[in-house]
């Protein structure tokens, strides 16, 4: 037997709707568990054979989504590859193209099952402590020490229980050709972030935004240089707590923003973040 491992809420989210809803689906779903598991710990080896009977693997460390890169990815499916196909007795141990059309699932079970059927869904997951996953001292890979949830879940879970203590920050981005010089501020602000800060992103085509409308909290308002929709004078009308950032502004023309994306000896008390290098660099 080939036990494959998944997150658990990820397990009722795939068909929340089955069962008559997430809730009874959860329970049914966790006998289920409680039966395989009793099946499979009292089923180690073959009882005529001695060879061993089944073998565990976390579907999580197939995922890429849960890796920082490519080549970790590939290296963790490789040895589930190798590992399944040594338990099984294959021939080939190795499958480059096993993965070449691979989807992953996206959907995030928070999200799609809301707090209190992850409340109840937390009640079910810790009748099963103990239980589910089964181990076996056999499996060592580390593709092969499964938990009922992964870390990304363990967050969100605990995010209920604890709710955040960070200050939120909202970060207002405008227009689009800015975007890959503001690509931190887009895609990877909280990887290198403290903790501290739960950054918020709003896109706007504009920064034609009414006050009523902002987060409460500290904001910052990024704008991108000679962006033809969004004026200085227009953001910081519209947008007045705000601290404001200038990026693409490669020759320091513009000296009214707190924060900018490159360093001048012009304007030496200015903040700045290196988010690129600057066109006159190039020009050297």
């Amino acid at each position: 037997f080939v036990v494959l491992n998944r997150d658990y809420t990820e397990t009722i989210a795939s068909h929340k709707d089955w069962d008559t809803g997430p809730t009874t689906h959860s329970r049914i779903i966790s006998g289920f568990m409680i039966i395989l598991s009793r099946f499979l710990t009292s089923h180690l080896v073959d009882s005529i054979t001695g060879t061993k009977l089944w073998s565990l693997f976390c579907l999580e460390s197939i995922f890429a989504k849960n890796y920082q890169s490519a080549s970790e990815v590939n290296e963790a499916r490789r040895r589930v590859i190798f590992e399944l196909a040594f338990f099984l007795d294959w021939p080939i141990k190795e499958c480059p193209d096993c993965f070449s059309h691979w989807h992953e699932s996206t959907k995030v079970p928070a999200q799609l099952l809301g707090p209190d059927n992850m409340k109840i869904l937390y009640e079910h997951m810790s009748a099963l402590d103990g239980i589910w996953p089964p181990k076996r001292s056999d499996d060592i890979l580390p593709e092969q020490q499964c938990g009922l949830l992964t870390k990304s879940t363990t967050q969100a879970l605990d995010d209920l229980e604890h709710p955040s203590s960070a200050t939120p920050v909202t970060i207002y981005s405008f227009g689009k050709h800015g975007k890959k010089a503001q690509s931190i501020f887009h895609t990877a602000v909280h990887r290198f972030g403290t903790g501290r800060v739960d950054y918020i992103l709003e896109e706007k085509s504009d920064c034609e935004y009414t006050i009523a409308n902002q987060q409460d909290g500290p904001c910052l308002a990024i704008n991108y240089f000679a962006n033809p929709k969004c004026f200085y004078g227009d953001m910081i009308r519209q947008y007045p707590t705000c601290k404001t950032m200038l990026t693409n502004d490669e020759n320091c023309d513009d000296n009214r923003y707190d924060a900018r994306g490159y360093y001048s000896s012009k304007m030496i008390d200015t903040t700045y973040l290196p988010l690129g290098p600057r066109k006159d660099s190039w020009d050297a």
